[in-house]
C-alpha cells in the first residue's frame, strides 16, 4: 500500500493565517477518529506545530487516498476542500520519505536546522501509537526520520549556533550584560511556548531565575519542573522584581503591554544608577517603545534577535548539501524496506505455487514409490525439495536485485502473471 501526505505549512500560504490550519488535542483526536473510520487509509500519524500542519499516512490507492486525507483535513479545520487542497501540499511514496526526513533534519524549518522539530516528530510518532493509528509503515518512516534528524546533526553544522528563537534571545540577552549570566539574576515574564523554552536555557545558566506569568499555577508547574529553586511571582509583584533583577525577559502573548509608558518611566528613574536589561519578544510589544530611550534601561527587541538568528542561519547554509547528500543515502535504504514489503509477498506465493505442484506430482507417483523403504522416501522428499531450491534460486536473486529499481511494480506483476500467482 503506498503512503502519502498532505502538508500545509506557514511558508507555503503567502500571508495567509496559519492559524486556521493548526490543529489543537481535540481536533487531532477527530482528525485520527475519522482516519481510522476511513476505509482507505490503513495507517496515520499528523506533526502539527505552530508553522506546520501535515498528515501521514499509508493509503490503499493512491488518487483516491489523497482526495480522503484533504477532505478529512478540511472537515477537521473547518475550511473548504478546493482551500486546502490549493494550499497543501502533496507526497507520494519515496517522496513522503524524503520530505519527512528533511522536515526532521532541520532543512525545512524557518529557522535553519532548528531543533524543536526532532521532539515534535518524535511526539507525532508517539501519539499516533497511542491513538492505535499508527503501525510497521509509519513507525518505520518516523523512527527513520527521527534517526535522518540525529545523524544530521552530529554530522554535519547544521544545528551550530542558535537555532531557536530562545536559544537566540538568551545569548544576544547575555552579550549585553556587564558581567557573566552565572553572576545575574533574571526575570522572565510568560511561561508560554516561548517562556518555557527560555526558562529551560536560562535555569543553568544565571545565578537566579524568577518566573511571572499571569497564571501563578502554571508557572509554579515550570517551576517544579526545572529547579526547586525556581522562584515564582505574580503579577503585581513585577514592579518590585524589576527594581532588583538583573535582566528580564518578556515573551507573553498578552494583546495589551506588560509595562505601559508610566511603567517604563517608574522603572527608568529607579535603574537609572544599575541599568537593567531588558528584551522584548512580545507580538505584540510587551514593553513600551518610551523604554528604547529610558535612562537606566537597556532595551533589546524582537527585531534584534531575528536578525540574530539569520546572521546565525548564514553559517549553517554550507551544510545543506551535506544533509541532503545523507538524506539521498538514507533514502536507498528506504527504497529497500518499501521493495521488501512488496516482494515478500511474491516470493512466498511463488514458493507455496511450486510446493503445491511438488506435491501434487508426489502424490501420482505415490503407488509407485508405495514399496520403497523408509529411508529412500525421505531421500525422494528431499530431492523433489532441493530441485524446487534451485529451480527458484536465481529468480529469487534477481527479484531481489530490482529492489530500489523503478522497474519492480512491472516485474513483480510480470512475475505474478507468468506464475499465475
Amino acid at each position: 500500500m503506498p503512503l502519502a501526505s498532505v502538508s500545509i505549512c506557514e511558508s507555503d500560504l503567502a500571508g495567509g493565517d496559519f492559524d486556521r490550519f493548526a490543529l489543537g488535542a481535540d481536533s487531532t483526536r477527530t482528525l485520527y477518529r475519522l482516519l481510522t473510520e476511513e476505509p482507505l487509509v490503513s495507517e496515520a500519524a499528523l506533526i502539527s506545530t505552530c508553522f506546520r500542519t501535515e498528515l501521514y499516512a499509508e493509503v490503499a490507492e493512491f488518487h483516491l487516498g489523497i482526495e480522503k486525507l484533504v477532505d478529512i483535513l478540511a472537515e477537521v479545520v473547518q475550511a473548504g476542500r478546493a482551500e486546502v487542497s490549493s494550499m497543501g501540499r502533496v507526497f507520494y511514496g519515496r517522496g513522503v520519505a524524503e520530505h519527512i526526513y528533511r522536515v526532521a533534519s532541520g532543512i525545512e524549518s524557518r529557522i535553519l536546522g532548528e531543533t524543536e522539530i526532532l521532539g515534535q516528530v518524535k511526539s507525532a510518532m508517539e501519539s499516533a501509537r497511542a491513538q492505535n493509528i499508527s503501525g510497521k509503515t509509519i513507525n518505520r518512516l518516523f523512527q527513520n526520520a527521527i534517526e535522518v534528524g540525529k545523524a544530521a546533526r552530529s554530522e554535519t553544522n547544521i544545528s551550530v549556533g542558535a537555532t531557536s528563537l530562545p536559544s537566540a534571545a538568551i545569548r544576544l540577552l547575555e552579550s549585553h550584560l556587564p558581567m557573566q549570566p552565572e553572576t545575574q539574576s533574571l526575570i522572565l515574564v510568560g511561561v508560554g511556548q516561548i517562556g518555557s523554552g527560555i526558562a529551560d536555557l536560562a535555569v543553568s545558566r544565571f545565578k537566579s531565575v524568577t518566573l511571572v506569568s499571569r497564571s501563578e499555577v502554571s508557572a509554579q508547574a515550570l517551576a517544579a519542573r526545572l529547579n526547586p529553586a525556581v522562584a515564582v511571582g505574580g503579577n503585581s509583584e513585577l514592579m518590585d522584581l524589576l527594581r532588583s533583577a538583573d535582566a528580564a525577559i518578556f515573551a507573553t502573548a498578552s494583546d495589551t503591554e506588560v509595562l505601559d509608558s508610566a511603567s517604563v518611566l517608574a522603572l527608568s528613574e529607579f535603574r537609572s544608577q544599575s541599568p537593567i536589561v531588558v528584551l522584548d519578544l512580545g507580538v505584540p510589544r510587551n514593553v513600551n517603545a518610551v523604554a528604547q530611550s529610558a535612562e537606566g534601561i537597556s532595551l533589546i527587541q524582537l527585531e534584534s534577535v531575528n536578525r540574530f538568528l539569520a546572521e546565525e542561519s548564514s553559517v549553517r547554509f554550507g551544510a545543506v548539501a551535506e544533509v541532503e547528500k545523507l538524506i539521498e543515502a538514507r533514502l536507498e535504504e528506504f527504497a529497500l524496506i518499501g521493495a521488501s514489503r512488496e516482494i515478500g509477498p511474491v516470493l512466498e506465493a511463488l514458493y507455496k505455487s511450486a510446493e503445491n505442484v511438488r506435491l501434487e506430482e508426489l502424490a501420482k507417483f505415490g503407488p509407485k514409490l508405495a514399496g520403497l523403504e523408509d529411508r529412500q522416501k525421505a531421500a525422494v522428499e528431499a530431492l523433489t525439495h532441493q530441485i524446487i531450491a534451485r529451480l527458484l534460486h536465481e529468480p529469487a536473486v534477481q527479484i531481489r536485485r530490482q529492489a530500489a529499481s523503478g522497474n519492480l511494480p512491472r516485474l513483480l506483476e510480470d512475475v505474478k502473471l507468468i506464475f499465475d500467482l
